[in-house]
């Protein structure tokens, strides 16, 4: 007696639970052709292509297989959501040994066009449900054009990708390692943008975001009216120290029309990643052109390696204007030598916007220092950098238990993390053997540590408000992404 056949659904519902698993997902398109529909669906969700990080003349380019698969069943790219490419070049580099016999790098410029993306960018255009494209460029190479003044990519490409960008509906954009790109008019491109990411990026003033230059930057030419129209404002923008080329905050205020246009008039999320003393107050000029609209603030910072005497507080980070701000996060990485500045910014930080009233959650993890900082001859004693660790800890704690300046305020996580190799010792057996043990005087004193801060923050603990954790480093996830784990 034949079996009946396995109801639709309940393929679909299986194959769903391992949409993760590409793996797998393969293997299903090989069972039955009822496999094949939800099967490359999750296949072809996202979509990476990845340059050799040595690309050398002659090789297949890394996009034709995807080219080939679409070309053959372009059904398939209104599966495609988000689209990756990381290591991009249109170049080569060539081992070529030199007098001496060594080997060295040649960069050797590739003069022929591009053959496979203007196809794979028409079909996506055409048939793909695109809503998130990252674009790396390969970090070697974007050096070299960076010394060289090139341009990575071509002109001629970024014509192809602001086309593409024209014809669908990319809602997020990732930018990294790109030379002089055109990123004010990319961003122009993408009507439906709304999330832009840019890191280790360069760019010529009159491409900067907030641009009120007019530079004349060829249109294709089949771009139609309908797909003309311009990007009225991001919701969110993660910025690093490097790609402050990015922004043209000098024209910030060239014109009130330009400021209701400006790209950041609307932001609600900014996040910055860098060394405060480099970032020349960016951070706040973007924060006072989205004055109306913020509702999250983040800053992972880096070890600095050099703090001014006369730190200006106001001018790295001004959040007075931040009317309607409801989250804010800070990541401290490494920076224990220069804490004793950054913790009293926090709470002047805090201070400015009190006034507001309508923060909801406070964000702080940073690294605790070694056991070098503090007297092994007292474990109960630390030295002034935990001194001050506690004075700030109680005037951050006063502050935030006041409901009058925060009567909004509902959760406030701490995380403090502390390197395990500072705090072990290497133990070597008779048979060869090692192993790393923790100090437990040492670790005594993270453990005080911990009690201070919970004592300070007693009043938001008792309320229930406080989440507080003392973690070894996780070296795989740090900073921001780290401190996400413990919020839920």
């Amino acid at each position: 007696m034949p079996s009946a056949p396995i109801p639709q659904e309940v393929i679909d519902n299986v194959i769903d639970y391992i949409h993760d698993d590409r793996e797998t997902l393969t293997t299903c398109l090989q069972v039955s052709r009822q496999f094949h529909p939800r099967s490359q669906k999750h296949l072809f969700t996202t979509v990476t292509i990845n340059y050799p990080s040595v690309p050398r003349p002659g090789c297949r380019h890394p996009a034709q297989r995807l080219l080939d698969i679409l070309l053959a069943d372009p059904a398939l790219a209104r599966h495609i959501h988000h689209f990756r490419v990381f290591g991009f070049v249109e170049g080569y580099y060539t081992n070529k040994a030199n007098a001496v016999g060594g080997l060295h790098l040649r960069f050797i410029s590739c003069s022929q066009p591009d053959t496979v993306y203007p196809s794979l960018f028409a079909l996506l255009a055409r048939h793909s449900s695109l809503r998130s494209f990252t674009f790396q460029g390969n970090p070697s190479i974007a050096q070299l054009y960076e010394e060289n003044r090139g341009l990575l990519p071509t002109q001629n490409f970024s014509l192809l990708l602001m086309n593409m960008l024209r014809k669908t509906r990319i809602v997020e954009l990732n930018l990294s390692r790109l030379v002089q790109f055109p990123l004010a008019r990319v961003v122009d491109s993408a009507a439906h943008l709304k999330i832009l990411h840019v890191q280790l990026m360069m760019c010529r003033r009159s491409d900067a975001l907030g641009s009120v230059d007019e530079v004349k930057f060829p249109v294709p030419a089949d771009a139609d009216a309908n797909s003309s129209k311009s990007n009225l404002g991001l919701d969110s923008l993660e910025l690093d120290e490097y790609s402050l080329s990015c922004i043209n905050y000098h024209g910030f205020y060239a014109s009130s029309q330009a400021r209701a246009l400006h790209p950041f008039s609307r932001l609600q999320a900014l996040t910055i990643y860098g060394n405060i003393v480099l970032m020349e107050g960016v951070p706040s000029k973007i924060i006072a052109n989205a004055a109306a609209t913020l509702k999250s603030f983040s800053w992972e910072f880096l070890r600095e390696p050099y703090m001014p005497v006369a730190f200006n507080h106001g001018a790295s980070l001004n959040l007075e204007s931040a009317m309607n701000l409801r989250s804010l996060r800070f990541a401290f990485l490494n920076c224990d030598t220069v804490m004793s500045i950054y913790i009293p910014w926090v709470v002047s930080s805090l201070k400015s916007i009190s006034k507001h009233g309508k923060l909801e959650q406070l964000d702080i993890l940073f690294t605790i220092p070694g056991p070098s900082t503090y007297n092994h001859s007292f474990p109960d004693t630390f030295c002034q950098l935990f001194k001050q660790y506690d004075a700030c800890a109680s005037a951050l704690g006063s502050l935030l238990a006041d409901s009058c300046k925060f009567p909004a305020l509902q959760k406030v996580h701490v995380v403090l993390e502390y390197h395990g190799y500072e705090y072990s010792w290497l133990q070597l057996h008779k048979d060869g053997r090692s192993h790393w043990r923790e100090r437990n005087v040492d670790l005594g004193a993270v453990e005080k540590l911990g009690r201070d801060v919970r004592e300070k923050f007693g009043m938001l603990w008792e309320r229930g408000m406080l989440d507080f954790h003392i973690v070894r480093v996780d070296y795989a996830c740090r900073g921001l992404k780290f401190l996400d784990r413990f919020i839920q």
